[in-house]
């Protein structure tokens, strides 16, 4: 599946540093759909469970 994260590079100089800033481009709960089967082998975090019904 592509298209899936969307990465900004940031530079705010010298004392904030360069960073990356991750964002997701689809709906989160499609991407817990997606990935239902391994969710349910490995479990899911919780701040993801109100995305993921479980079986």
């Amino acid at each position: 599946m592509l298209g899936i994260l969307s990465l900004t590079e940031k530079n705010e100089g010298l004392a904030g540093g360069k960073y990356r800033e991750y964002d997701l481009q689809q709906d989160l709960g499609l991407v817990v759909t997606a990935l239902e089967e391994t969710l349910d082998s490995i479990g899911v975090h919780e701040s993801l469970s109100s995305y993921y019904n479980g079986k």
